[in-house]
């Protein structure tokens, strides 16, 4: 039992020892090759990694853009809800008075005329009032879809930084990646030319 042991222990040694340990080349021309061959790996990889830089410089240059984007975005927002407030403050403060005053300070204003051209003046104004609210109403749903729009505008944008934030650190990933493999690879060849 203990023979059999040992020996699958050594078979299993010899056979990892076999994988592991690298193929020595036995001609100056094989070695010539391997050289060659190891530099135009070393070649790519240095390309892959240039490339890796250079996206990864313009995906940092894209998210500080697209963070001064969301941040303007912001400010846009807040300024945006600040009139919708304002704007619903005034219509509020407007239709408490048409409350309290009701419909019959208008009748009033009309029937107080004393000619007919004071009557027309009269009512001339009270459209104008009545104009008057209409817009400031159509403006205030203006200003409520802008606030919804911009609202959610904000938040795409926002989604996009996250989106770029996240390929920005699969790219860094991808160049640690690239520089492992190019460090193993360089140790590699290295270790193989010491042996010789």
């Amino acid at each position: 039992m203990k023979n059999r042991i040992v020996q699958a222990l050594l078979t299993a040694l010899l056979i990892s020892s076999m994988i592991v340990s690298p193929v020595f080349a036995t001609t100056l021309e094989d070695m010539q090759k391997n050289k060659d061959q190891a530099e135009t790996e070393a070649g790519s990889l240095q390309e892959q990694l240039t490339q890796t830089l250079d996206k990864i410089d313009t995906l940092e240059a894209d998210l500080d853009k697209k963070q001064e984007e969301v941040e303007k975005a912001g400010d846009d927002l807040e300024e945006a809800a600040a009139k919708q407030t304002e704007q619903y403050e005034s219509m509020k403060l407007r239709i408490k008075y048409m409350y309290e005053e009701g419909n019959s300070s208008l009748l009033e204003t009309l029937f107080s005329s004393t000619s007919f051209t004071d009557l027309l003046n009269k009512a001339e104004y009270v459209a104008e009032v009545h104009s008057y609210d209409r817009d400031k109403l159509s403006e205030y749903e203006a200003t409520t879809k802008q606030v919804e729009t911009m609202k959610n505008d904000l938040q795409d944008e926002y989604e996009q930084m996250q989106t770029m934030q996240t390929e920005l650190e699969g790219e860094k990933a991808l160049l640690q990646l690239h520089w492992k493999i190019s460090s193993l690879r360089s140790h590699s060849w290295i270790r193989v030319f010491r042996m010789r």
